[in-house]
């Protein structure tokens, strides 16, 4: 009895078994317009088979990509994160005793920007500031881990260096100060004064001081070198300039040199008090 089963002949060599002839399809995170009306499978590319066949329009949407939608999603949380952050340290800094955080808090209770306030912490409190803080300085640690984890993302932020370019207001640095004799060194650090420190501790008048000081005269009724140089003194923290160092490179010097001034003409007034001199006293004492 022979076997009714016919025999096949084996496969040529090289020839893909029955399991390979159809590679598997790789999955599409989204399909274009025109597949999806004809309930067509997309190759996910643009232009795709089907359409190139067809000689059609082929639009993708990328926003209905799940994995697009996945990654938008970890950067939306990651922002989050930052946010949280940034409102940890305002609440720390609310509640610190610290007299050198005056600075920021009425950065803080002005409304700024969360970037502004961001932006004020990497680079006007210095580290040994933040050491007497330790609640603050976790804060800051953690924020600056995040910022290095997301190097590409930029942040439009008003800088020191580009106030100083084209100072608000143009001052002469004689008869005022002895420390320096340039004048758009001065006019640089009164214009950051102005501009970062006068608006939230305004017991100075401006138009008035910024009038006196431009006359150069001495006696002037809104201006003193005493208060000048303490107002130098404290605008030096938010300069970035050589001229703004005691010591190069030392950020605890930074207007030491203005202070000590201001200190010295302080000790020539004996005791004769006028509104720049407590003025003067009152920005020493900020400082």
């Amino acid at each position: 009895m022979t076997d009714s089963k016919r025999r096949l002949a084996p496969a040529p060599p090289g020839t893909p078994g029955g399991n390979d002839a159809h590679p598997r399809r790789k999955n599409v995170g989204t399909a274009c317009s025109a597949c999806k009306a004809r309930k067509l499978k997309c190759t996910g590319t643009a232009p795709c088979a089907n359409c190139v066949k067809s000689r059609l329009e082929c639009t993708l949407d990328q926003t209905l990509d799940k994995r697009r939608r996945g990654a938008l999603k970890r950067k939306i949380d990651q922002l989050e994160e930052k946010e949280d952050l940034l409102f940890r340290l305002v609440n720390v800094l609310r509640e610190s005793g610290n007299r050198s955080t005056i600075p920021l808090l009425n950065l803080i209770r002005s409304n700024a920007s969360l970037p502004e306030i961001q932006y004020y912490l990497n680079h006007q409190v210095p580290e040994s500031e933040l050491a007497l803080m330790p609640e603050l300085l976790e804060v800051s640690h953690e924020f600056q881990r995040l910022q290095d984890a997301d190097s590409r993302s930029v942040r439009r932020i008003l800088d020191a260096k580009r106030l100083s370019d084209q100072p608000l207001f143009q001052v002469p640095a004689k008869p005022w100060t002895s420390v320096v004799s340039d004048n758009d060194f001065v006019s640089h650090l009164i214009s950051l004064w102005l501009t970062w420190f006068h608006p939230f501790s305004n017991w100075v008048d401006r138009d008035r001081f910024v009038y006196d000081m431009q006359t150069g005269l001495l006696g002037a009724k809104y201006c003193s070198p005493f208060l000048v140089n303490a107002i130098l003194a404290y605008a030096c923290t938010y300069s970035d300039y050589p001229e703004a160092y005691a010591v190069p490179g030392d950020v605890s010097s930074k207007g030491v040199h203005f202070y000590d001034e201001a200190k010295r003409l302080l000790d020539k007034e004996e005791g004769r008090i006028s509104l720049p001199t407590v003025q003067g006293i009152g920005m020493l004492w900020a400082r």
